[in-house]
């Protein structure tokens, strides 16, 4: 209970405060007419070569489609494709689910409601009632499910790839998935204010629940798989959030403060004290706003819902999209100016394997030095835990090329004790012991 208090001071007195941006604007992606009539984004996602996809509430006026059951072109709702630098993608943009040997129009007459990349880098999306996992090298269909016939927000996905997905309309279950669709049962059997997006841990172990029309956030935890979801705290006070994204380079989880239909001035009942139009960056660890960035353009409109953010693979580069007008353009992108990188590349030789060595030293106080090998350019991430299986730190969450690297990690603000370091890449996963003696 003291801690319940100490934390609502603390989120309260801080959201009466301005934060200095961090992050700097570059520019519309990929320009400034991406958006006509489709009524703004509702979901962005990045896979590990940096390809952003994006998908709209609507159609676009020019999506259109051959259906062959009525031999006709038909306005479809479409998600778009493109690489780093702005080209579409060669499947880009997808009007249909090309499962190879068939075709599933599902997208042709039902809304997008919001797009995540899962453990392995593809892309989850929801369309209305259907959730589906897409391959991000090739744009194929994998599989989808239907869960519970109820309108969908966003997923969210833990690092051993459980799907965590709730309805907008509530009271209704938070339900998981394993990372082949199958059902894990509830982590929450009711839920409560209009959702469209929510945050899970690496771990899977908490939950932050938006619920935008509740005017704040709700943590969900429990100590293991095996165990029940319980609310812990309420947290990021003020917040009417329609958009979570995780930022794993930073370990921070950057939520959506609401739009100009949140301001108090303006409208009557709403009682966020935080800017609008606005994400800020959460540490899971203690609880504080560490940085923010701002929607440029249509100041405090209530057009202009930030309903979307994702972050390059190296963490550095994010994208957010707005939602509620189809006149405006719907994806910014913004860069960090003091970007810090954590991967020193050693050597290009080619090697039989993975392998995570041994930290050097260890015993260590209060840095240490961490050696891999990438056998298989893709995304690769080194996440370090304490004893009990909690998060310390993410010392590298990166698409990587075939070689050898290191990587260093600094204990100086943790106390004493054992900690276990963790390589994961495609299907392999390594994990080390090492003792921080100070």
């Amino acid at each position: 209970m003291k801690r319940f208090f100490v934390t609502l001071f603390f989120v309260t007195i801080m959201g009466t405060m301005t934060f200095a941006q961090g992050w700097r604007f570059i520019s519309h992606f990929p320009d400034t007419n991406l958006s006509k009539g489709a009524s703004g984004v509702h979901g962005l996602a990045v896979d590990p070569e940096g390809k952003l996809w994006v998908q709209f509430h609507g159609a676009n006026v020019w999506d259109t489609v051959f259906v062959p059951d009525s031999g006709r072109f038909l306005r479809t709702r479409a998600i778009y494709i493109y690489n780093k630098n702005g080209t579409p993608a060669s499947f880009s943009p997808m009007y249909f689910f090309d499962f190879g040997t068939s075709r599933d129009f599902y997208m042709l007459g039902n809304n997008g409601r919001g797009l995540t990349t899962d453990h392995e880098g593809n892309i989850l999306v929801s369309v209305f009632q259907r959730m589906y996992k897409i391959d991000y090298r090739t744009g194929r269909a994998i599989r989808f499910v239907n869960p519970g016939n109820v309108t969908l927000g966003a997923p969210a996905v833990a690092a051993n790839g459980t799907i965590f997905i709730a309805a907008v309309i509530n009271p209704q279950p938070i339900r998981m998935y394993d990372k082949d669709f199958n059902s894990l049962g509830n982590a929450l059997d009711s839920v409560h204010g209009f959702h469209r997006s929510m945050g899970v841990s690496p771990d899977g172990n908490t939950i932050w629940w938006g619920g935008y029309t509740l005017r704040t956030g709700i943590e969900y935890r429990r100590t293991d798989e095996f165990s029940p979801f319980t609310v812990r705290d309420t947290v990021l006070k003020g917040f009417s959030s329609e958009s979570f994204g995780w930022n794993r380079k930073y370990a921070r989880l950057w939520a959506a403060a609401g739009s100009g239909s949140d301001l108090p001035n303006l409208y009557p009942g709403a009682v966020t004290s935080w800017s609008v139009a606005t994400w800020y960056a959460f540490n899971p660890t203690n609880r504080a706003i560490t940085d923010s960035l701002k929607w440029v353009g249509l100041r405090d409109s209530p057009n202009q819902r930030p309903r979307a953010i994702a972050f390059s693979p190296g963490g550095d580069t994010a994208y957010v999209g707005v939602f509620g007008s189809s006149t405006i353009p719907s994806i910014q992108v913004f860069v960090n100016p003091n970007p810090g990188t954590n991967v020193r590349y050693e050597s290009p030789n080619v090697p039989s394997g993975f392998e995570l060595t041994q930290n050097y030293p260890n015993p260590f106080n209060p840095s240490t030095d961490i050696k891999f090998t990438v056998a298989k350019e893709g995304a690769v991430r080194i996440t370090v835990y304490d004893i009990l299986g909690n998060i310390v730190r993410i010392l590298v969450d990166d698409h990587l090329k075939v070689g050898q690297y290191s990587t260093q990690f600094d204990a100086t603000n943790l106390a004493s004790g054992t900690y276990i370091y963790e390589l994961r890449s495609q299907d392999v996963r390594m994990t080390k012991k090492m003792m921080l003696m100070k």
